[in-house]
């Protein structure tokens, strides 16, 4: 699921960068693009990024949410309400995408030292039973 999301605000920002491209303003193009491709290369190595870093997810759908938002108030100040509401629910998906990432993983590392502890609990109980000091 994050790779295609990932996927999606890259798409989503690529499409933005080659509006402006296309309006003759080149510096917000290439910051635009810049950014598409980044998180095109962050969803294809998704796997090794979340593995290294445990926040990673939750920080680039924080950043995704602030973007596609950013984006939809220029389609407003536009008079593009259909695309500013569109994009809207679109980075509150992310937004909720970016909670859920955060409790997940402090789930997943709760569970993963409440059962470290009772693995080296039982280790150290088992490992002195029937055995006499010399």
């Amino acid at each position: 699921m994050p790779v295609l999301a990932h996927m999606l605000a890259g798409l989503i920002i690529l499409a933005q960068g080659f509006d402006n491209f296309e309006k003759g303003d080149l510096k917000a193009a290439a910051i635009y693009l810049t950014v598409a491709i980044l998180f095109m290369i962050i969803a294809g190595l998704n796997k090794y990024i979340s593995r290294r870093f445990l926040k990673a997810d939750a920080a680039f759908f924080l950043s995704e949410t602030l973007i596609i938002f950013y984006i939809a108030g220029l389609y407003k100040a536009k008079g593009s309400l259909i695309f500013f509401y569109l994009l809207a629910v679109i980075s509150a998906f992310y937004l909720v995408l970016c909670i859920k990432a955060v409790l997940v993983r402090d789930n997943k590392r709760h569970h993963s030292r409440k059962s470290k502890r009772r693995k080296h609990s039982s280790e150290g109980s088992h490992s002195h039973h029937g055995h006499q000091p010399s």
